[in-house]
């Protein structure tokens, strides 16, 4: 999340305000009772998470300015027509209008379309989401009861999870409504712990868990699915390929958080310390080849030197 998003958050948190979102592209007036805030893009573009975020962090209601949107209208007017031959009027609306289907559908009668006219005198003043008016100790944290109650630097799976269980929302409700989460579905069938795809894992995703028990170790490799963003690091970076990916998760799924994706015996190398599968030796495999063939090159199974000449 960005600085903007949480001035935003934090704005909303300290004033407790029912507001109206407002398309990026929008040109129109408000009264001084809808608090508009215009997002700096479309609003069918904005994080799904937005909206249950504001919701969390305090605001009393949420009002989709359906009708704002012209980013898909042409600048013919409403007699003219898109280059797919429809007509250019409420194009802007369709996406706009399925976003705010959806999250009023996951929050029910907190969020509803506006449906104000816009007035002749006393205007609102039109707030942009990018820079509301936030006090600087607020900004930071430090005005009674300015802390927000989702951590900003969280992935956007985990905060919509967050945010929902705030609101008092059970995860399974996101499944119909909100798109899919970001999280790879996982598995993982020949991993060694070589701890490759822990490091390589940008958001610290993965873990390699190791439980002693008398003589054996245990390991298991974690998968926290909510932090998870899909980078692929783990999966393109694996030198067993160990890891893939099963059919696509659902919220209740990521809700589940750390789960485990495979878990065997292991041992430590006496030599480097490295762990790996327990199979009866004292060395790794990768020990064991430099013990078999010090001086000389080792090549993959399968390769074959081509003679020459």
């Amino acid at each position: 999340m960005n600085i903007q998003t949480t001035r935003l958050l934090r704005w909303i948190s300290d004033e407790e305000l029912q507001i109206t979102l407002v398309c990026g592209s929008s040109d129109r007036s408000y009264p001084r009772s809808a608090t508009p805030v215009q997002l700096p893009g479309c609003i069918a573009e904005a994080s799904f998470v937005l909206v249950p975020e504001i919701l969390a962090c305090g605001a009393e209601k949420v009002l989709i300015d359906v009708d704002s949107c012209n980013c898909e209208k042409t600048d013919e007017g409403d007699a003219g027509a898109g280059s797919d031959g429809e007509s250019a009027a409420g194009l802007g609306d369709t996406g706009v209008r399925d976003r705010f289907a959806a999250w009023r559908g996951l929050l029910g009668d907190a969020v509803a379309e506006f449906e104000g006219d816009e007035p002749r005198f006393r205007k609102a003043e039109v707030i942009s989401a990018e820079d509301p008016p936030v006090s600087r100790r607020a900004l930071f944290g430090l005005g009674a009861g300015s802390s927000l109650p989702i951590d900003p630097t969280l992935s956007d799976d985990e905060r919509l999870l967050k945010a929902l269980d705030a609101l008092g929302i059970p995860a399974d409700r996101a499944n119909e409504f909100a798109p899919p989460p970001q999280a790879a579905p996982l598995v993982a069938d020949g991993c060694i712990a070589c701890g490759v795809c822990v490091a390589a894992c940008p958001t610290g995703s993965l873990e390699l868990q190791t439980i002693n028990e008398g003589a054996a170790e245990q390991t298991t490799l974690v998968h926290d699915r909510i932090s998870c963003v899909s980078a692929g690091e783990c999966i393109k970076l694996c030198p067993e390929t160990a890891l893939s990916l099963s059919q696509p998760l659902s919220w209740t799924n990521v809700a589940q958080g750390r789960v485990a994706l495979t878990t065997f015996e292991t041992t430590k190398c006496r030599k480097c310390g490295a762990m790996y599968p327990r199979d009866g030796q004292d060395l790794c495999p990768t020990c064991r080849r430099k013990a078999d063939n010090p001086f000389g090159y080792w090549l993959p199974p399968g390769f074959e030197r081509k003679n020459r000449g």
